[in-house]
């Protein structure tokens, strides 16, 4: 079986600038020794995933929140409202699949048997890079699976593999045709991988019978008891009067169903600042912080837009 491996590195991406906070410019460096030499003096880098970003900075959970929203404030100096690309309801089209590829998460490769020209296969692994850039390794280990496809309206999507292949997770699928505004990319980014976070094995029964779930029932599975969609379904919709008002959700995208509710509601959690409002959807979104481990996703996303907004 003959496999063409994409090798994913910042070797050839050139990071110059932060936020309108921690702008610096890197000195060069001749000859450049290792991918070090790129990041700007204000920032880190993190040689597990061969990326710049900026300090975390949070050491709890209210240090995590600020953080998060200052490094919200100075991106929207810069780049302007980053949530502008937030869903509307459209009804999804046939794609048509380009290419498929096995994501070897140790090494940031791609492997792929179809025989493509080098040109596509450096474009299909800048597009999964975008995508790895802003979500941390340790969060999307269960994204296994990689496939780039044509739609003339779906952005990107994001699927679990046959739940009895255990080492087949999950597939992220990215459009070839990717959106000019990088803002736009990074709402949908944020939004598939939250996907994850609240449909994973853990959170999810897919083997349970409607009449056997002790949780809810959604979509043809089961939402397992406490699970995050549980908790969002407990407080949001387990009364009758469900307001679908603009004082309720996020996008009109969110009205679709619970799942996608909860998916841009994360992404508006992530890129907005903590609300100080007191409508239906200012609890949605404040209903993120209550966990701790999604405080410190959020401020560790957001120092990676902070540089992967600069190569965009």
């Amino acid at each position: 079986m003959k496999y063409f491996i994409v090798c994913v590195s910042m070797l050839v991406l050139f990071l110059t600038a932060c936020t309108a906070e921690e702008l610096a410019t890197p000195e060069p460096s001749s000859p450049i020794e290792n991918d070090i030499a790129y990041c700007a003096p204000t920032e880190e880098y993190l040689e597990a995933e061969m990326i710049c970003a900026l300090p975390l900075k949070c050491t709890n959970n209210m240090s995590c929140i600020e953080r998060g929203n200052q490094l919200v404030k100075d991106l929207t100096i810069t780049y302007g409202s980053l949530t502008d690309e937030l869903g509307e309801d459209v009804e999804e089209g046939p794609l048509t699949v380009i290419a498929t590829y096995d994501v070897d998460l140790s090494e940031e490769l791609l492997e792929s048997t179809k025989d493509l020209p080098q040109q596509t296969l450096d474009r299909h692994a800048t597009m999964w890079f975008d995508f790895a850039w802003l979500i941390p390794e340790k969060a999307r280990t269960d994204i296994n699976m990689f496939e780039v496809f044509r739609s003339s309206d779906t952005l990107a999507h994001i699927y679990m593999n046959n739940p009895e292949e255990v080492e087949a997770r999950w597939t992220l699928g990215i459009n070839e045709t990717e959106p000019y505004i990088a803002s736009e990319k990074m709402v949908t980014y944020v939004h598939e991988f939250s996907h994850v976070v609240s449909l994973r094995d853990d959170q999810v029964d897919y083997y349970a019978s409607e009449e056997q779930c002790a949780g809810f029932w959604s979509e043809g599975v089961c939402i397992r008891a406490g699970a995050y969609l549980d908790d969002f379904y407990t407080q949001f919709y387990e009364t009758d009067d469900v307001l679908y008002t603009e004082d309720s959700f996020v996008s009109d995208y969110a009205m679709v169903n619970i799942e996608e509710d909860f998916a841009e509601t994360f992404a508006y959690f992530v890129l907005t600042t903590y609300p100080q409002a007191d409508r239906i959807v200012d609890d949605k979104i404040r209903f993120f912080y209550n966990y701790p481990q999604f405080v410190e996703l959020r401020a560790d996303i957001l120092r990676r837009a902070a540089t992967w907004l600069t190569t965009q």
